[in-house]
């Protein structure tokens, strides 16, 4: 999808219908120009991890400044106020997804001991941005292609993609 805003600037983006109850929201976009994005609360009990692949970021989480450079990840808890420095994002591309981790059941395909721990760490992670692992923009495209352009499998592939990011943004 591709949105005009003037004459010389362009934003592209792309905001997915998930195929898995566990994805509350997919997406990706570039933003050519500063572009007003905050404050504004995480969604109800999602938590969100965004992968800045070109530009950076000022972003604040509650209380705190961070800055997401190239190839880097930012993570929102739920419920936590954020949004760009002076309210805008800068210009940038990046992918995001918010996502469930309920407190009880578990997510399909992980051990509810697996889901435990990757609860506990997104809970306690002390350091909201940092550099990601070369693969995760790979990861990141998978799922954007899964999600354009439904296939046998996607559903799996899908999945796949998702928890690779969750384990590999801890790992990080």
């Amino acid at each position: 999808m591709h949105k005009k805003i003037s004459n010389t600037d362009t934003i592209e983006s792309y905001h997915a219908v998930t195929l898995l109850p566990e994805l509350a929201s997919l997406g990706w976009r570039t933003f050519t120009q500063g572009t007003p994005g905050g404050p504004r609360s995480s969604a109800m009990k999602t938590y969100e991890i965004c992968f800045v692949d070109k530009g950076s970021v000022e972003w604040w989480i509650e209380d705190k400044l961070f800055e997401a450079g190239p190839k880097s990840l930012f993570i929102n808890r739920p419920g936590e106020w954020h949004g760009g420095e002076s309210g805008l994002v800068q210009p940038c591309e990046m992918y995001w997804l918010q996502f469930y981790l309920p407190p009880k059941g578990k997510l399909p395909g992980l051990a509810r001991e697996t889901q435990l721990e990757l609860k506990e760490a997104f809970e306690t992670m002390h350091h909201r941005s940092f550099g990601a692992s070369a693969h995760v923009k790979i990861l990141f495209d998978q799922l954007m292609n899964e999600h354009r352009q439904p296939r046998p499998y996607s559903l799996e592939l899908t999945r796949a993609a998702f928890q690779q990011i969750l384990i590999t943004t801890v790992r990080d």
